[in-house]
């Protein structure tokens, strides 16, 4: 069972917590996140959890319930385009309540079918798929939108700036690899 605050239900599935991201990260990445894209009956979010670390969440609706969602998956991520149709909450509502859920225990219908952790992690990947070939996770494909390899660099700096940066970063709400790209740009601008 889910708890509900401001009438809505969020699960979190097992498929979900692939990538190691505990329940308060979730449930604070949640608080607040915004709709990115939409792909079928998934909506993905982004939210920036309690740590400062942007979270990519894949949540699907249960069709009982128009107020009961299922996060299906949690990662790090840096995303840019936002976008939504307004189906979903956007932002997500800030107090809620999330519980872990195995959704082979949990019966969820979704997109007219029981959600199972393996329809649920199936339903993640090709959420993530379509978005990747829409060109919609930077650093998962080309930064200037050619479709060609964006080069690395690589810096050694002392611990104090480091540790500036990583404040910065998280104050930002962005990665210290976003912080240092737009710094660059910003002096080769000038």
């Amino acid at each position: 069972m889910y708890d509900t605050l401001d009438g809505v239900k969020v699960r979190i599935a097992r498929s979900a917590r692939k990538h190691r991201i505990g329940n308060v990260h979730i449930l604070a990445a949640l608080a607040g996140a915004r709709v990115v894209a939409e792909v079928g009956d998934q909506v993905v979010y982004v939210g920036v959890d309690d740590r400062g670390l942007e979270l990519e969440l894949i949540l699907i609706p249960d069709d009982r319930d128009p107020n009961a969602f299922t996060v299906i998956h949690a990662m790090p991520n840096d995303w840019r385009k936002p976008m939504s149709s307004g189906r979903f909450p956007d932002p997500f509502p800030t107090d809620i309540t999330v519980e872990d859920v195995d959704l082979d225990e949990v019966e969820v219908i979704a997109g007219g079918e029981r959600l199972t952790e393996a329809r649920a992690a199936e339903l993640a990947e090709q959420t993530l798929r379509e978005l990747r070939s829409r060109n919609l996770v930077p650093g998962r494909k080309s930064l200037g939108g050619s479709g060609s390899h964006s080069p690395t660099i690589q810096v050694r700096v002392p611990a104090e700036l480091h540790a500036a940066a990583q404040q910065r970063a998280q104050a930002d709400h962005v990665s210290v690899s976003v912080l240092v790209r737009r710094a660059l740009e910003s002096y080769l601008s000038a």
